[in-house]
């Protein structure tokens, strides 16, 4: 008999002792004595049961403390179920976890992964994972690093990457394991490669940056724990949890005791003051509750350069942590220029215009939006709220799993999301889009919400409404939508098109912007984030239904060998969902040598696809993306713009 099984059977067995007891009394004396020696026997085995260690005995990790004035989601979760299970599905309960068999879906099975030239090993004893990797103090053995285990004690995400942390030995100061688990891969990387960085190789091992930068949003009443000269690092509960948006419930729950106070809410129009509904606030105070998030501001965490002592210093400072409710403004110096964001040697994550580039900052992007900053009385101001809630109504498991992606409200992704501010537009969609009705050229958000942020190795959509503009894209190099979407276009094309339908005056051109597709410049010349851009562009479906994929291997081909490791990858994605491409096999952090052999692989397939020269021209292949009037594709030009690239070296970290 297990231990689990002893268990449920003292709990039996005590559990009827009372109606036992009740019907022999005062009948056997014997029978009464075997009842009071029973406990004691079963108690016996339970002796040699580990009791369960308390959370405040844990060390090594940051823990969760339960304490004035947070209470926890569980305690919400009694008088509302509904809201319960719908944040239970979201990615925002997930953001930080402890690594148990639950909450794990890296692959620990033993295996070795050699990456950069490094070996891990990584494995599960039972409920605990661990990794066998390079000893990040540096210590080394006969020339070479010897290989050291630690054990995965916390996890990050799991939508599209899974970051895994283990103890530095510092108290409760945390280190990053330098490989993560890429999810629609199913395969493990380098952390640097998730992200827009300059090739560098290597080993890079981040300390104590989850216990100063990552708890203020990746947890619930999380503190540094810095007073005492190291890490006590805690939260009121690991994950992004009721509290973070509706603040601090203690007082709420106190009040509701009360089951006539509870009803007497319930039955009638009021709101209870004790606790911050973010639909109950203006649109600006309810975006705020996003932007203590998802917005970027001054401070060593948003410095992707920050060291372990800055970053340690800035936690020690501490900063009035932002409650619901409250103005977020008054309290952060939020970046709105690219030349602020040098200073904090962040400038990558933004357009040359001040525009945020990066993924998880949109509240910049909205606080930037005519939509939010028109002033006018007379329309709602847009919210993050808008468009995006919390707690759907009446979801099937199937829409909750597409809802948790984005969290965006039933209809959003119908141009029902602007139409009911701008009504105006209802009944001339086609009159004002100069698309058909019902194309991804009608919907509102492709044009003026287009894909210019990079985050987690995918474009995402700009969060600053605005309408495309070739001035913008020449003086910025970012990609406005119509280019983004009719990749065969050239900036002259589109120049000529916005001044017929909307009047705007055509900028000044040069000889290439008006003879080559904006997408083969900027995938070709531009730097890394326009490539990576590209890189996506060319396999979002609506741009290759506007454009053909007849001429797109090629490009992809010279991006599945590009220095950055995210945008080979992003290339390699956008490959396989081209016509007979699907079944190319390409390793984006191969050695060079093997990288450059994908074209090897790709362009035989190319050519059985589209057969001699005049089939090609037949497959209506443009000069515009370097092909001849006889089918002919120009290397020479593009070799010439390959030279032309712009390798200034580009960050963009989340």
């Amino acid at each position: 008999m297990d231990t689990e099984h002893i268990l449920i059977a003292t709990i039996f067995v005590i559990g009827c002792l009372p109606v036992v007891i009740s019907l022999t009394c005062g009948k056997s004396v014997g029978l009464r004595a075997l009842l009071a020696v029973l406990p004691a026997a079963f108690a016996i085995p339970l002796a040699f049961i580990d009791p369960p260690i308390s959370e405040s005995e844990i060390i090594g990790r940051p823990i969760e403390i339960r304490e004035n004035p947070y209470v926890s989601s569980h305690t919400c979760r009694s008088c509302h179920p509904r809201e319960y299970g719908t944040w239970h599905r979201s990615y925002h309960r997930v953001m930080t976890r402890v690594a148990t068999p639950e909450n794990v879906i890296g692959r620990f099975d033993g295996q070795e992964e050699s990456i950069y030239g490094l070996t891990y090993r990584l494995g599960r004893d039972g409920d605990q994972f661990w990794i066998e990797m390079p000893d990040p103090d540096g210590a080394a053995d006969s020339g070479s690093p010897r290989q050291v285990r630690k054990d995965i004690v916390m996890t990050t995400g799991r939508h599209h990457v899974q970051v895994y942390w283990f103890s530095s030995g510092e108290g409760r100061k945390l280190s990053l394991v330098p490989i993560v688990y890429l999810v629609p891969e199913g395969r493990w990387v380098p952390r640097q490669s998730t992200f827009l960085r300059p090739p560098s190789g290597g080993m890079v091992i981040d300390v104590g940056r989850w216990n100063t930068g990552c708890i203020h949003c990746h947890t619930t009443g999380g503190e540094p724990g810095m007073e005492s000269g190291e890490f006590d690092t805690h939260a009121t509960e690991f994950g992004i949890a009721c509290e973070s948006c509706h603040g601090p419930a203690h007082d709420h729950v106190a009040a509701n005791h009360d089951p006539i106070h509870r009803y007497g809410l319930r039955l009638g129009d009021e709101a209870s003051g004790d606790i911050v509904d973010p639909a109950d606030l203006t649109e600006h105070r309810a975006s705020q509750v996003c932007g203590q998030c998802h917005g970027a501001w001054s401070g060593a965490h948003e410095n992707p350069h920050a060291s372990e002592a800055d970053l340690e210093a800035e936690a020690k400072r501490g900063r009035k942590r932002f409650l619901p409710g409250e103005d977020l403004d008054a309290q952060r110096k939020f970046i709105f220029s690219r030349e602020e964001a040098e200073k904090v040697r962040a400038g990558g994550s933004f357009w040359p215009d001040g525009q945020i580039r990066v993924a998880g900052r949109e509240y910049n992007g909205l606080l930037q939006s005519p939509c939010f900053s028109h002033g006018d009385s007379e329309k709602k101001r847009m919210s993050c709220l808008s468009c995006h809630e919390m707690h759907p109504h009446n979801s099937s498991p199937e829409e909750l799993e597409e809802w948790r992606a984005d969290q965006l409200i039933r209809g959003m992704r119908t141009n029902e999301a602007c139409l009911g501010c701008h009504e105006e537009f209802a009944d001339k969609i086609e009159e004002h889009t100069h698309h058909s009705a019902g194309s991804s050229g009608s919907l509102c958000y492709n044009c003026h919400m287009s894909f210019t942020t990079y985050g987690l190795m995918k474009a995402l959509r700009s969060h600053t409404i605005e309408s495309p503009s070739v001035r913008t894209s020449l003086e910025t190099g970012r990609p406005n939508a119509c280019n983004q979407c009719h990749l065969d276009k050239t900036l002259s094309w589109t120049a000529d098109k916005l001044r017929e339908w909307y009047g705007h005056p055509v900028p000044r051109l040069s000889s290439e912007d008006r003879s080559i597709a904006a997408s083969v410049l900027w995938a070709t010349r531009g730097d890394a984030a326009q490539r990576a851009l590209m890189a996506w562009s060319f396999g979002w479906k609506a741009a290759q239904q506007a454009s053909g994929t007849a001429w797109m291997a090629v490009y992809l081909v010279e991006l599945m060998n590009d220095p950055y490791d995210a945008v080979r990858l992003m290339a390699y994605r956008s490959l396989k969902t081209l016509p007979a491409f699907e079944g190319v096999e390409y390793d984006f952090l191969g050695r060079v040598s093997e990288r450059r052999l994908v074209g090897e692989r790709v362009m035989p397939i190319w050519m059985r696809k589209f057969g001699a020269p005049g089939a090609r021209a037949a497959q209506q292949l443009q000069p515009t993306v370097l092909f001849s009037p006889n089918g002919e594709f120009r290397f020479d030009v593009l070799d010439r713009l390959l030279k032309q690239r712009d390798l200034r070296p580009t960050i963009i970290v989340e």
